[in-house]
């Protein structure tokens, strides 16, 4: 039974860090949008703004981020991950009835190296997003927050 609760840490942290992603997501996309709306400098009217973008699932943040940044591979990376993070977070719903995991005979340890390896992609490009946002914040000195 230790195993399974070693699974569900390791669920709880991947899960937080797609949460972490999604956020830095947010965090660049209010940036961007707080940069074109001093860029336009009141010329035209631009009403967007983090509380437009705030309950957005990871599928919308990325519809908006590719807008914004023309990293492509980021892009990629980060799309790769969005049926992985359903996947996982619905997925995980089953590990917590031993029932439903045995009726459906759910293959645990092949899915804690899968988990590994996503965690470890999402944290790279929760760096990579992170690293895309800071010349934003820095060269327009704006606070994302």
């Amino acid at each position: 039974m230790q195993f399974h609760s070693e699974h569900e840490m390791q669920l709880l942290r991947v899960l937080g860090a797609f949460q972490l992603l999604e956020f830095a997501l947010k965090l660049y996309i209010s940036t961007a949008y707080a940069v074109i709306k001093q860029s336009l400098d009141g010329s035209v009217h631009f009403g967007y703004a983090y509380k437009d973008i705030q309950r957005f699932p990871l599928e919308k943040l990325m519809n908006v981020f590719t807008k914004l940044n023309d990293n492509i591979e980021l892009q990629s990376r980060i799309n790769k991950l969005r049926d992985k993070r359903n996947d996982i977070a619905h997925g995980a719903l089953l590990y917590r009835h031993d029932l439903i995991r045995d009726l459906l005979a759910l293959d645990v340890e092949a899915h804690v190296v899968d988990l590994s390896k996503t965690e470890q992609e999402v944290d790279e490009c929760l760096s990579l997003v992170t690293r895309e946002l800071e010349p934003l914040i820095s060269k327009y000195r704006i606070n994302a927050a």
